[in-house]
């Protein structure tokens, strides 16, 4: 859904430049003025169509900027969530070794004592 609002974003931005820059070589064209003055229109346009375009840049290095704070954000409770998982599933693991060993050992050790009674009797 991000996706499509930058993506209309540029877009809408991208016509509206392009039409204030069709618009305004059209009026230079039609209306009658010396050289100087069209040249003037001209570098005035051109200013307004830069500082358009720094001002469409800002916000849009904004908005990115945003995203990829949140994109980290999501990332990095990910790897947390992964984490969390990973211990429990350790200590699962480890409490099931140490129960094994322990049966193990309970069994070894009651397979020994009656051996070591039957040599004494």
């Amino acid at each position: 859904m991000a996706r499509n609002d930058g993506s209309n974003f540029l877009e809408v931005s991208f016509a509206f430049l392009l039409g204030s820059l069709v618009g305004a070589t059209v009026a230079l064209l039609y209306a009658p003025a010396s050289g100087e003055q069209t040249r003037l229109r001209l570098r005035e346009a051109s200013d307004d169509v830069q500082e358009n375009l720094r001002d469409q840049y800002g916000r849009l290095s904004d908005k990115a900027e945003i995203e990829m704070s949140r994109m980290k954000d999501r990332v990095n409770e990910g790897v947390s969530q992964a984490k969390g998982y990973y211990d429990k599933q350790k200590t699962r693991v480890r409490d099931a070794f140490q129960q094994g060993k322990q049966a193990y050992e309970d069994e070894q050790q009651n397979e020994s004592l009656p051996a070591s009674t039957n040599e004494n009797a």
